[in-house]
């Protein structure tokens, strides 16, 4: 910022900075466009705030790990004869 970026750019859907932090799970990036002044009531094109996308991707990564939980008990019983 600090070299003249533009805090206030969004990309094609409406994302602020906070917005992509939040989508991505980036709490070093989100840190920093609250301490920019980005808000946490801001909406995207679609209506969303960035808590809100940070709500769904935590879901969905909880989703995946979920899903391969079944997986990861497997290989630890083949690995561990003692079970």
């Amino acid at each position: 910022m600090s070299k003249g970026a533009n805090p206030s750019v969004r990309s094609n859907n409406g994302d602020s900075i906070l917005h992509s932090a939040a989508r991505r799970g980036r709490p070093g990036l989100a840190r920093f466009a609250l301490e920019f002044g980005f808000g946490r009531e801001d909406r995207n094109a679609a209506a969303e705030t960035p808590m809100e996308l940070a709500r769904a991707a935590a879901l969905a990564a909880m989703d995946k790990l979920d899903a391969r939980l079944p997986a990861y008990r497997e290989v630890v019983r083949l690995l561990d004869p003692g079970k």
